[in-house]
């Protein structure tokens, strides 16, 4: 019974023997406070017991002893429990459900919720960005499972000259198909990043005897 795991919202108590608790077993991955209660027409009795610690009898009141806390009615006109308790991440937990009334038997309603003190999450890619387009990333709590997505820009043109047929020269990008021309001859004299390859600053005839050999076909 301490592999069973207990799930976020309502599960079941059964209880068929006198004084026996119904327990499931906890290991939060992040520092959290949980919330563990009952719905149930009887009065009902609840533990929270640390794994490492906790002491297994037959003796009731020795295994309460070793809980690390105990609830019997979330107030004086309830027969309900309520437990709200900070957990350890990394740790496992036993939580348990009774009844008050040892010679109590049948079943009831409980509730298990819990809130991540710190959300730690996970990234994953779901679209890479590219050049023109944004891409985005979902990022989800390894604990509670809350998600949130985050753009991630576009990486934006990086172009260099690829080309040149003693007329115009070819500029592409690096990372996508994306490309355009220059005609030579409008820059002569002029300033061009792509054009000026001797990188003397000024677009000449020794930048177009180098363009000419380097790319000579």
């Amino acid at each position: 019974m301490f592999n069973s795991p207990i799930a976020t919202g309502e599960s079941t108590a059964e209880i068929n023997t006198a004084n026996e608790q119904h327990i499931w077993s906890f290991a939060p991955k992040t520092n959290c406070t949980v919330t563990f209660s009952s719905s149930s027409n009887e009065d009902t009795y609840a533990l929270i017991y640390d794994a490492s610690t906790y002491t297994y009898s037959n003796d009731f009141s020795v295994m309460k002893d070793s809980a690390i806390t105990a609830n019997d009615d979330k107030d004086d006109d309830s027969l309900d429990f309520n437990i709200t308790y900070d957990l350890t991440a990394g740790k496992r937990y036993y939580l348990s459900a009774k009844y008050k009334n040892p010679s109590e038997t049948g079943n009831y309603k409980v509730n298990f919720s819990f809130v991540c003190k710190e959300h730690i999450y996970k990234k994953e890619i779901v679209s890479e960005p590219s050049c023109e387009t944004d891409g985005q990333s979902l990022y989800t709590c390894i604990g509670c499972g809350h998600t949130y997505y985050e753009k991630i820009y576009a990486t934006c043109h990086t172009y260099e000259l690829s080309d040149f047929d003693g007329e115009n020269a070819t500029v592409k990008c690096k990372n996508c198909d994306s490309e355009f021309t220059l005609k030579f001859m409008d820059y002569v004299n002029g300033h061009n990043t792509y054009l000026d390859v001797v990188d003397d600053g000024t677009v000449n005839a020794k930048d177009y005897a180098k363009l000419l050999h380097t790319y000579k076909k």
